[in-house]
């Protein structure tokens, strides 16, 4: 799931498509998850996903979620200095705009919950 959940705006529909998730998922297998962790102020197309709200959409799936890719818009404004300045920035887990994670459904020996 890459940037699905953050592009769906209405609670209840994202809420249908975790179900759809959970049913077609086998017991034991993985769910590899990469989106925003938070909105950004000027793109109301996309919203931020919370390690909460991922944890309800998925309960009792176990992982680790780690914050990746520095903000996009301070990424954009770097320029020829991106090669030098993004390792750096990169760095400080505040300016990560992203979650990055594999999380394995119940079941088959699995358990646990959502970690950092």
């Amino acid at each position: 799931m890459a940037d699905v959940f953050s592009s769906v705006l209405d609670p209840h529909l994202a809420e249908r498509m975790a179900q759809s998730v959970n049913r077609v998922l086998k017991p034991g297998g993985f769910l590899a998850w990469y989106d925003f962790r938070w909105r950004h102020p000027l793109n109301r197309a996309a919203r931020g996903i919370s390690r909460q709200q991922l944890a309800a959409w998925f309960p009792g799936y176990a992982g680790r979620l780690e914050t990746v890719t520095l903000l996009p818009p301070l990424a954009r404004r770097l320029g020829r200095l991106t090669p030098v300045v993004y390792p750096w920035l990169v760095r400080l887990p505040f300016l990560r705009g992203h979650w990055l994670g594999l999380l394995r459904k119940p079941g088959l020996l699995a358990g646990g919950c959502i970690s950092r």
